[in-house]
């Protein structure tokens, strides 16, 4: 994907989600266009939205004016990644990831940056609720009914929920239905 390379109409879908408008100050060097999704860095400052570590998706952009950027909450006509990143009508409910500034996918890139959640699937593009919380509290996880696959291969943060009866493994010895674990990148963790 690519990112935006002028404003794009962002369409707002009506559907009763919570709209706010926001007003960021943008980092420095970025250049945000309107209809763009733009994530907050940890220095609170505005850039358009990437598959880079430590983004926060915020918003859409409305405008531009004075070294801020105008953002607005709710759910947007979005486009839909490719392969295996394309999103369908079983994913309605889930959480989608920024591709770029006007892409959302399944999977995500290395950093899996969380735009929102995927409301609908139209022949236009996809529909996600965004920027009304922030990335962090979107929990995406997968009922695990095997052992996963190595740690080290799995990304930092995935989250399981372990299904069935359970199993004895490798990578995870020995789980029992009902188990959360979550991956460090380096180890499977079982929280709580």
């Amino acid at each position: 994907m690519s990112s935006l390379t002028d404003k794009r109409d962002t369409r707002e879908i009506l559907c009763g989600s919570l709209s706010c408008s926001r007003k960021i100050e943008i980092a420095s060097g970025a250049v945000i266009y309107t209809g763009a999704v733009t994530a907050v860095n940890a220095s609170g400052k505005a850039l358009p939205a990437s598959d880079t570590a430590g983004l926060t998706v915020a918003g859409i952009c409305e405008g531009c004016a004075e070294g801020f950027a105008f953002l607005r909450t709710g759910v947007f006509l979005l486009d839909n990644g490719s392969g295996a990143e394309a999103l369908s009508l079983a994913d309605i409910g889930k959480v989608v990831y920024a591709l770029d500034d006007h892409t959302v996918g399944k999977r995500g890139g290395s950093a899996r940056i969380r735009a929102g959640i995927l409301r609908d699937v139209t022949p236009q593009g996809v529909c996600v609720e965004i920027g009304n919380g922030p990335g962090a509290a979107y929990i995406d996880f997968t009922v695990a009914t095997e052992d996963p696959a190595a740690a080290a291969s799995e990304m930092p943060g995935k989250v399981i929920v372990v299904g069935g009866s359970g199993w004895s493994g490798t990578n995870i010895a020995s789980a029992t239905a009902g188990e959360v674990y979550m991956n460090t990148g380096s180890a499977w963790v079982k929280l709580g």
